[in-house]
């Protein structure tokens, strides 16, 4: 027996242990004439590699759906996933937190007619601001004014470059009446008077590195937990 038949033969044997009763044996796939006329060598021990593979998250998979299929194991996945809905929450917690910082302080810099969305990433924070939407067409399903905010955002990665990044952007509004379109004006002196605050701007900068702190270390939990979730510990009855 050659050595393309042998590594036919030894994948057959692996596709079946993987298949189970499902396997079926008249598929030309899993003849052995058809493997070795159709693959190199090289081809059939990769396609052994990947099945071996195959068994082996398998078992893994089947060994942890039995677990968790006991009274043990099901009080095991609780246990975790009721922590990872706390750290959930905890995080939501530390963005609104923010927000709130965000929202009191563009008010009492700015006045009530401004608005602001904050939402935070892993390392990163996001800040819109706008004046709020009065039209009433866009009233309850638009946050702001003929669509428009200025964005700051703060990268714990600088944006790829290593270093935390804290950015603002501003797009156009197109063109406008300098003596009739007062809306437009509002929204550009309010870009102008937050970008030169620099005591807000650190102020808020500091804001978001203590948020983003806590943030870091309630993820390490999250992910722990998740790592123990895909991976159980199981009890000495089942190793």
């Amino acid at each position: 027996m050659g050595k393309k038949e042998k590594l036919a033969n030894q994948y057959i044997e692996l596709k079946k242990e993987f298949d189970g009763e499902e396997f079926k044996a008249g598929l030309t796939e899993n003849q052995i004439w058809y493997l070795t006329q159709n693959f190199k060598a090289v081809d059939l021990e990769d396609k052994i590699t990947a099945v071996t593979n195959a068994i082996v998250a398998k078992k893994a998979r089947l060994k942890k759906e039995a677990y968790y299929a006991t009274p043990a194991g099901m009080e095991y996945k609780k246990n975790l996933e009721d922590k990872m809905e706390e750290y959930r929450k905890a995080n939501k917690s530390i963005e609104n937190q923010l927000k709130d910082y965000v929202e009191n302080a563009i008010g009492n810099m700015l006045g009530d007619a401004w608005t602001t969305k904050v939402s935070m990433g892993y390392r990163s924070a996001y800040i819109e601001i706008g004046l709020k939407a009065t039209d009433p067409e866009r009233v309850g399903k638009f946050t702001f004014e003929f669509g428009q905010s200025f964005e700051i955002r703060w990268d714990g990665y600088g944006f790829g470059k290593g270093n935390p990044e804290f950015n603002m952007n501003v797009g156009t509004t197109g063109s406008f009446n300098l003596f009739g379109d007062g809306i437009r004006a509002e929204f550009y002196h309010g870009v102008a008077t937050v970008a030169n605050d620099k005591e807000f701007l650190q102020d808020l900068m500091a804001h978001i590195t203590i948020a983003d702190g806590k943030a870091k270390e309630i993820s390490k939990l999250y992910d722990e937990c998740e790592r123990k979730l895909e991976n159980p510990i199981y009890p000495a009855w089942m190793k």
